[in-house]
């Protein structure tokens, strides 16, 4: 969805996960509204970028790899920079009291975009 002017995309995460190859095209499409330049745009490398980059093969990767944003414990351990991915159940996670907050607070927002 574009602004009434054009200068910027809301992407949500939800779209990247259910509708990767779509969401992508929007991604694309837009940064050649706002840029000018004209994107050549190939199917094959598309999938590609999406199989390479889902959750899974990135987590295994930092696995085998490491990855250096990742934070430490305070016991020096590092802590998984892709933790959950798509399993993170934020509603689940988040303190019912923080969550009623947001949720106040944005109320209209999170409505605009089918959060609530």
């Amino acid at each position: 969805q574009l602004d009434q002017i054009g200068k910027y995309l809301l992407i949500k995460y939800e779209d990247l996960i259910n509708n990767s190859e779509k969401t992508f095209l929007k991604i694309l499409d837009f940064i050649k509204k706002i840029s000018g330049v004209e994107i050549e745009i190939d199917e094959n490398r598309i999938k590609k970028i999406i199989e390479n980059t889902k959750f899974k093969k990135i987590k295994d990767l930092e696995i085998k790899d490491g990855f250096v944003e990742a934070k430490r414990n305070k016991d020096g351990e590092k802590i998984a920079f892709f933790n959950l991915g798509p399993d993170n159940k934020w509603e689940n996670n988040l303190d019912l009291e923080i969550r009623q907050k947001i949720e106040k607070s944005f109320s209209n927002e999170m409505k605009e975009i089918g959060y609530l």
